[in-house]
């Protein structure tokens, strides 16, 4: 049986989709992403179903985006804390469908970069999140996801310089 598989090309180093592991960045490349959020934000998709998180990650492959998917609490705390060190000019949305990790999250200390928390657990918890969010949504939902995400980001980022906040975005 022949197996066919989509290769995505490969992006050069100097790409801004490419996945960099140093927190080193050029001026430059902080006031380009700083005028175009969209181009530069970090995903995490911490779902633990896999027809949800599958969905996520193809909605953020067809948009180009930079993403981490996490199966676990344990994996996820740990991308999360790695993630909200490096890059601070960057916005970092969080999709997180588990109610649990949702509470968890609100628990940590703020410190680093103020995430953008999507709830996509469907649940009708009173979770506190900047937006909800179902994987049954359409790409161009997702994408207007995105466009609030980056508006929020830059509005945080003008407020505060260094992009950083101890408030969470309000809803």
């Amino acid at each position: 049986m022949r197996e066919d598989r989509l290769t995505l090309p490969s992006l050069p180093e100097t790409s801004v989709f490419s996945r960099a592991t140093t927190a080193e960045t050029t001026a430059e490349q902080v006031e380009f992403e700083y005028s175009n959020p969209r181009l530069c934000m970090d995903v995490i998709i911490a779902v633990e179903d896999g027809c949800c998180r599958i969905a996520f990650e193809r909605y953020a492959e067809r948009a180009g985006l930079n993403f981490s998917s996490c199966l676990s609490i344990e994996e996820f705390l740990t991308t999360l804390e790695d993630l909200r060190r490096i890059y601070l000019h960057r916005p970092l949305l969080v999709l997180v469908g588990e109610v649990a990790w949702l509470k968890q999250l609100h628990s940590l200390p703020h410190a680093g970069r103020v995430p953008y928390i999507v709830d996509t657990s469907g649940s009708g918890v009173n979770c506190q999140s900047s937006a909800k969010l179902l994987a049954s949504c359409t790409q161009n939902t997702f994408e207007e996801l995105l466009d609030q995400c980056a508006q929020w980001w830059t509005d945080l980022f003008r407020d505060s310089p260094a992009g950083l906040s101890l408030k969470p975005p309000k809803l």
